[in-house]
Formats: structure tokens, C-alpha cells, sequence
């Protein structure tokens, strides 16, 4: 800067004598001017300075420079005055047992802190209390359609507000595979309790823990505090199209291009050569009730459960297509395309499971598990084993599979 200054002041100094070149001199001082204005008004000349005077600017810059040399000597000063401290601080901080030390202080002073708290419906009030959290303005409930009546008191109560986010078409709070009658719990009650365990009572009991508060809620409540949000953004359209008569047919798909973004890349033939899987295919229904060799199947009853072992071997199969195909376009060890396997008896989940513990599958990361396991996840490719089947027709008890919640659940956990 001082350089380009003291450059500019001898061109000055050459051309006073030089009357032909008034006009470069001119010239160079409107340039000086110009930058010394621009210094001015970056802070580094005093207001006063005159700006015309070459000598006057430079007087001022090396002022400036001669301060800032000095403040640069008392930063260096004031550094070494706290360097003992901050050197300390250093070796606190890489001191594990010290860490171990402050950590239980550091977490207490950060929930203090914390205006929002993330708890299960079963989380025990001590715990909140002993955080001093005693009340929220605001409490919000996810999945609110499993939740009990009793397991909803809690987060109401510490409450001014409460928001309960949920899709009562889904599934309600308690499943089992097979309900129990009124007699078999009056069977295996303790005596004390039989007296108390009416029929009218163990119903009454049974639909408070089974059925869905937020769906007795949500339909009786103004419109004008509720909503329902009927754009989806994970499945393929064909996909939405099989849940979609559970929601009356308003879902719609938000997806801008939802054949390439949902696009699962695979061709998988039939053993006959048939076409089976293809690109274009999202959604694919498959008849389980013949083998290969056309003789019928059924379930089989496993304890209080069921299995069906031809559709055990179909998943085991299938499994393996897809594996081969995934690793043609591009998966492997460290890159897995997530497939989730679902069904609705615990037996049949544990039959899958063993025979894939047999196998190898290089380029899929497997999920198997049951249909309330289920719910809250998502995975690009679904395989769902219905199990039932029953010989002749028989007209058996059909209500725990054909509850549509399960199957909503079942089929809308793929992309």
C-alpha cells in the first residue's frame, strides 16, 4: 500500500516540471485521490486527512501501521499470559477420568437446557421429574394408534396441549394371533380372580387395551381440529393402488417420477420361462395354494400358531432370485438393497428365519419379521406370506388375518 503510494507521489514529483505533461499529472492525483478516498472510508485514514496531500496520506498509513504493530505485540502478550490456563484446559479435556467426572454434570446442565424431551408413553414419570421436567406446553403423540388409553394418560397429563399424530387404520394397541374367549381366561385365572373376572368385565377390559382411543378420537372430533394428510411419498403408484381401498381411494402419489425413482431394476423369469418379474411390475400377487407338481397345500397348525411350509420355500427361493439380480446391478457386501419379510404368525417368521440362516445372501440386507414389528418401517422390496390356506374350503375363523389393519400395514411397508 505505502509502495503504490510513494510509486504515485515521484510520477507526481517528475512531471512538476514538465508542462506537456500536465495532463498525466493531473491524472495521477485524481488516481491518488481516488484511493486514498477509498482508504478513508474503509477506516484506515482519519476523516481529517487531507486527501489532495500525498505526504499527508502517507503520514497517516504509517501512523496506522505503527498502532497496529503494537496491538499485534499485546495480543502475543495477552496469549502468553493465559497460555498456563489454556494449556490445563487442554490436558483436562484429554483426561478420560476427568471426562468420566464431568459427564454426569454436563448431561444434567444440557437437559435443564432442553425444551424437547423425547419419551416413550411408558416411560417412567421419575424419570421426567428427576430432570425437572414437570410440565410441557405442548406434548406430541407418533403412532398414537397403538397406544392404550392407559398408556396416553401420562404424556396428556403433563401437558397444556396435545397433538396426537397416527393412522387408526393401522394397526390398533394389542395383538395376538389367537383372542382368547372369555372361558379360556376364566380357565386359567387364579382363583382368587374368578369372581372378579365376569364376562361382562373381561370384555370391557379387552377393548380398552385392544381397541384404538385415537380412531374413536379422530372421528368424533371437529373438523376444524383435525386433519389428514392423503399425499404419500413412498411407494410406487401400483403399490398405493392395493392399500388405497383401505382410504376410500384419496391417496394420492407425490412422487414427480415416482417409475424412476421407484424403479426396482429386476427381470426374474418364471421356472417355465414365463414372464414374472419385470421392471414395469410393482406389485405381484402369487398363488400359493399348488405346487410345482400341482398338489394342493395348506397351512398347518403350530401350537397356538401357523405355518405354511410351500410358502416358506417360495420366499427362500424367490430371496435368492433377487439376490442374483441385485448383485448384476451393482449391490453387494457393502452396498445391500433392504428387503423386509412379512407375516402374520410367529411360527411362519421363525421357519423363515432358519432357512435363511441356511443361505448365503451376498447382496440383500434381510428383515423377516411380524406385522406389528413392522410397523414405522419401510424397505424397497416386501415379501409378505399370508400362511392360510385351509383343505376343502373349510369355512374356519378367519378374523385375526382379515383384520384390514394388519393388511394395510403388511403391504404399505414397501417402496
Amino acid at each position: 500500500m505505502l509502495k503504490n503510494l510513494d510509486e504515485k507521489q515521484q510520477l507526481l514529483a517528475k512531471t512538476d516540471t514538465k508542462q506537456r505533461e500536465n495532463r498525466i499529472k493531473t491524472q495521477l492525483a485524481a488516481e491518488l485521490r481516488e484511493q486514498a478516498t477509498s482508504w478513508q472510508s474503509r477506516g484506515w485514514l482519519p476523516e481529517q486527512t487531507a486527501l489532495d496531500d500525498p505526504a499527508a496520506v502517507r503520514d497517516e498509513l504509517e501512523h496506522r501501521l505503527v498502532e497496529s504493530a503494537a496491538s499485534f505485540a499485546l495480543e502475543g502478550d495477552f496469549r502468553e499470559r493465559w497460555a498456563p490456563f489454556i494449556s490445563q484446559w487442554h490436558s483436562q479435556l484429554r483426561n478420560p477420568v476427568q471426562a468420566t467426572l464431568d459427564h454426569p454434570h454436563l448431561i444434567d446442565t444440557y437437559l435443564d437446557l432442553c425444551n424437547v424431551v423425547g419419551v416413550t408413553c411408558n416411560e417412567n414419570p421419575r424419570l421426567l421429574e428427576g430432570k425437572n421436567k414437570h410440565f410441557f406446553d405442548v406434548a406430541i403423540i407418533d403412532e398414537v394408534s397403538k397406544a392404550t388409553p392407559p398408556e396416553l394418560l401420562m404424556p396428556m397429563l403433563l401437558a397444556r396441549k396435545t397433538i396426537l399424530v397416527g393412522d387408526h387404520r393401522q394397526l390398533p394397541p394389542l395383538f395376538k394371533e389367537r383372542e382368547g374367549s372369555w372361558e379360556e381366561a376364566l380357565e386359567d385365572a387364579p382363583t382368587r380372580l374368578k369372581t372378579l373376572l365376569t364376562k361382562e368385565n373381561f370384555y370391557r377390559f379387552r377393548d380398552m387395551v385392544t381397541s384404538s382411543l385415537f380412531k374413536n378420537y379422530f372421528e368424533q372430533a371437529a373438523g376444524a381440529i383435525k386433519e389428514t394428510l392423503l399425499v404419500q411419498y413412498r411407494m410406487h403408484p401400483q403399490i398405493m393402488a392395493v392399500i388405497n381401498h383401505f382410504y376410500e381411494h384419496r391417496l394420492t402419489c407425490g412422487l414427480p417420477e415416482p417409475d424412476r425413482q421407484r424403479s426396482h431394476g429386476m427381470t426374474i423369469p418364471a421356472r417355465d420361462g414365463r414372464r414374472f418379474i419385470v421392471p414395469e411390475t410393482h406389485a405381484l400377487w402369487v398363488d400359493t395354494s399348488r405346487d410345482a407338481q400341482g398338489k394342493p397345500q395348506y397351512e398347518r397348525q403350530s401350537g397356538t400358531s401357523k405355518i405354511n411350509p410351500l410358502e416358506a420355500t417360495l420366499m427362500i427361493e424367490l430371496l435368492r432370485k433377487i439376490d442374483a439380480q441385485s448383485r448384476k446391478n451393482g449391490f453387494g457386501p457393502d452396498k445391500r438393497k433392504a428387503v423386509g419379510v412379512i407375516s402374520f404368525y410367529g411360527r411362519q417368521i421363525g421357519d423363515i428365519r432358519s432357512r435363511i440362516r441356511r443361505e448365503r445372501f451376498d447382496a440383500l440386507d434381510i428383515d423377516v419379521n411380524t406385522v406389528d414389528q413392522f410397523q414405522g418401517k419401510e424397505k424397497s422390496i416386501i415379501l409378505v406370506s399370508l400362511v392360510r390356506h385351509l383343505p376343502g374350503g373349510a369355512n374356519a375363523n378367519m378374523q385375526f388375518v382379515a383384520q384390514f389393519e394388519r393388511i394395510n400395514v403388511a403391504f404399505s411397508r414397501a417402496q
